[in-house]
């Protein structure tokens, strides 16, 4: 990818050995990566790791003895978004965050939050209400987004 930073070694950590069932061609390992690195990251969007796989034990197939992870670090950091739509009084909540796994809505009536990823709220009676939508993502509370709107109920 275009504008692509190289992760240092300083920022991931990954396993020197994998070991394969036998017959299998494929084994999962995992990626430690300092999640704080890619939150502060001011250089281009993506960084990338080069993984290196070798084998003394068996042929490695050429064309696949490299794997690149590229992570977008937008992805670090949700933004919360949502549109309202209304008939009578009900509110249907559409929801356009980016890069967030979680959610609680507040309707601003005092009912009890929603965690549902675009719901929908029937008011009691009509009002102009604000609306509060916390996005969270993959960092849990340390990048959450907030949106907040009003909506009328007629």
């Amino acid at each position: 990818m275009a504008n692509t930073d190289l992760l240092t070694s300083t920022n991931y950590s990954i396993p020197a050995t994998v070991n394969f069932a036998s017959g299998e061609e494929v084994a999962p390992f995992n990626i430690s990566i300092d999640l704080d690195f890619l939150r502060n990251y001011s250089g281009n969007q993506f960084v990338a790791i080069g993984v290196g796989i070798s084998s003394t034990a068996r042929k490695s197939n050429l064309k696949f003895n490299t794997a690149v992870v590229v992570i977008d670090t937008k992805i670090m950091k949700p933004v919360a978004d949502f549109t309202i739509s209304t008939n009578a009084r009900q509110a249907d909540f559409a929801n356009t965050s980016l890069y967030a796994n979680t959610y609680s809505w507040n309707f601003g009536d005092g009912t009890t939050a929603s965690a549902e990823t675009a719901p929908s709220h029937t008011y009691s009676s009509a009002g102009t209400y604000t609306v509060t939508l916390i996005a969270t993502g993959i960092t849990g509370d340390q990048d959450k987004s907030t949106k907040i709107a009003t909506v009328t109920i007629l």
